[in-house]
C-alpha cells in the first residue's frame, strides 16, 4: 500500500470540510460582492484593500462560503 493510498481518506475527509463556496452567479454571492463594491466606491478605499489578510480574514468570518472575485474579472464586467 502506497502512501497515496493511506492518505486517501484522511484526503477526502477534509475536503469534505472546507465550506463549499457559492456560485458567483448566486444571488448571494452577487449581493455580497455588490456591497463590497460599494464599500470601496463610497469610502474611496483603493481597490486594493481586497488583497490585505485582514480585510480577507474579516470576509472569511463573515461568510465562510464567499470568495471575492478577482479585481481583473470585476473591471470586466
Amino acid at each position: 500500500m502506497g502512501l497515496d493510498e493511506l492518505f486517501r481518506p484522511l484526503f477526502t475527509a477534509f475536503r469534505l470540510l472546507q465550506p463549499r463556496k457559492y456560485d458567483s452567479k448566486t444571488a448571494r454571492a452577487q449581493k455580497i460582492t455588490q456591497k463590497v463594491a460599494d464599500f470601496i466606491i463610497q469610502d474611496l478605499r483603493p481597490f486594493s484593500v481586497v488583497n490585505s489578510h485582514a480585510f480577507n480574514s474579516l470576509m472569511r468570518s463573515m461568510d465562510a462560503h464567499y470568495s471575492l472575485p478577482s479585481l481583473v474579472s470585476c473591471f470586466q464586467k
